[in-house]
């Protein structure tokens, strides 16, 4: 509903086939995960699209969000991830952003041995982020 608020198109591929069981906490990954980067992609994405997948790559069960949005600089990637990190314009884009989101994430990644990452061609350039598990 957020992204349809907000005009954007909103799609969800999820590849045919795959066993996405995954044993862990669901409502951790599902609210603090999957959810958090669900919400940033349709925050941090004014107009365009956001692309929501779940694949089974080389063992592994990898959900994506890939947005048209903001992009990361590069000088902000280094702050992805850490403890009350954000990027120099997040505020002005995310009012509500506190820079704990993806460290919350990614505190609960590394608990279900998962690996969480993210990429961009920089500022106004979209953005993918992963989780494997």
């Amino acid at each position: 509903p957020d992204a349809e608020k907000k005009g954007l198109k909103f799609e969800v591929n999820i590849a045919d086939g795959g066993d996405f069981a995954v044993v862990g906490d669901d409502n951790q990954l599902a609210e603090h995960v999957f959810g958090n980067l669900i919400k940033n992609a349709i925050a941090y994405t004014p107009s365009g699209e956001i692309v929501v997948a779940l694949a089974k790559q080389n063992g592994k069960i990898v959900f994506s969000v890939r947005d048209t949005g903001v992009g990361i600089a590069p000088e902000d990637k280094t702050h992805l991830f850490t403890e009350g990190g954000r990027g120099k314009d997040s505020v002005k884009i995310n009012v509500h952003s506190t820079g704990y989101g993806l460290y919350i994430a990614k505190q609960i990644v590394l608990a279900h041995d998962g690996r969480i990452f993210a990429e961009s061609d920089g500022a106004s350039k979209g953005s993918t982020f992963f989780v494997e598990l």
